[in-house]
């Protein structure tokens, strides 16, 4: 049972996260995405020959657990060598085999570039790492600091115009009184 427990929420991590930004193409959208099963996928160019230049070796995800882009390495031989570059959703469509069965399925990744224009994705080393970070960082706090104020313009807009209201219902009350006397 834990194991089943395991494999439900694998899948089901990021689904309805936008996790990918397009699928490959003449093929419809499959709902669930096995981060598992997307680890490993083989790369490969959609320009060109569509030639295989790598392997997913890592998915990145934002605050609050959308997927931002994968780390493919590309160039490695036997698993030495080569490099990581970051490739951001959107750029890169998924192709599903084998989707109806869990312990099954896997996937094909197409990077909407040609093998030149690999190179000019961002190397993922640990310099990307720390500065990537730091900027996501002051963004997702930039994007709070700028909902609280938003929140509370909103508050104080909304407190300002129910005095307004209720002076002006007090006005009205007192009137209505004064000319009943």
């Amino acid at each position: 049972m834990k194991q089943f427990i395991q494999k439900a929420a694998l899948v089901t991590v990021l689904a309805g996260t936008s996790l990918f930004m397009s699928v490959a193409p003449a093929q419809a959208a499959q709902g669930l995405y096995s981060a598992k099963a997307l680890m490993g996928a083989e790369v490969y160019t959609m320009k060109g020959k569509h030639q295989e230049v790598g392997e997913v070796s890592n998915i990145l995800l934002d605050e609050r657990m959308k997927m931002t882009g994968v780390i493919i390495t590309t160039g490695a031989i036997l698993g030495l060598g080569g490099k990581a570059v970051y490739v951001p959703v959107g750029r890169f469509s998924v192709k599903t085999e084998h989707p109806d069965k869990l312990d099954e399925v896997s996937y094909k990744v197409y990077v909407d570039a040609s093998e030149k224009e690999m190179s000019q994705f961002p190397v993922a080393d640990q310099g990307w790492w720390v500065g990537t970070k730091k900027a996501a960082v002051h963004a997702w706090d930039k994007t709070k600091s700028g909902v609280q104020s938003g929140w509370d313009a909103v508050k104080h807009a909304t407190s300002k115009a129910y005095d307004a209201t209720k002076h002006a219902a007090e006005g009205a009350v007192d009137s209505v009184k004064g000319d009943s006397h």
